[in-house]
Order: C-alpha cells, then structure tokens, then sequence
C-alpha cells in the first residue's frame, strides 16, 4: 500500500510541473517585441478577425517612435523617442 502511494507521488509530481507551466502560457503578458515566443503570434483563441470603427482606438502619441506597445499586467505600455507611455495610469 504504501509502495503504490509512493509510484503515484511520483507519477504525479512530472505531471502537476508539467500542468502548472501550462497554465503560465495561457493569456501571456508581451512584454517584449513580436511577443512572448518573439514570433509575433498570440496565443489567445476567438479573437475578432476584423474591426468596426467603433472598436478601433486611434490616437496621436505626439512624438516619433519606431516600437511596438507592450502588455504587462493588464497594462499597456507605449515608448516613444522621449518617453513612456501607460494610457490610463494616473502616476
């Protein structure tokens, strides 16, 4: 009894690791150019395959900038030539 509780500690303990990285690959933040994997392709399943205008959000940073924006935290984060940016945070 105790050898077969023993075998399925084992057994399980790969399996939970392997379940628990999982999890962090679901909703990933991007927090790097071209994303998570660094191959610009999202993970996340049903999203639109194209827009109203009432769902796009345009707007003028004021300044040049050449990157991407990032995600972290359920943040979005703009970096121009001379700042950064965070729409929404009030710091």
């Amino acid at each position: 009894m105790l050898r077969s509780l023993a075998v399925a500690a084992l057994l399980a303990c790969p399996a939970l690791w392997v379940m628990s990285g999982a999890a962090v690959c679901w909703g990933e933040d991007w927090r790097q150019w071209r994303g998570p994997a660094g191959d610009g392709v999202s993970g996340e399943r049903g999203l639109p395959q194209r827009w109203t205008r009432e769902q796009i959000a345009v707007n003028s940073l004021g300044e040049s900038s050449n990157s991407s924006a990032a995600i972290s935290n359920g943040r979005l984060f703009l970096r121009t030539h001379k700042s950064l940016w965070c729409p929404g945070n009030k710091e």
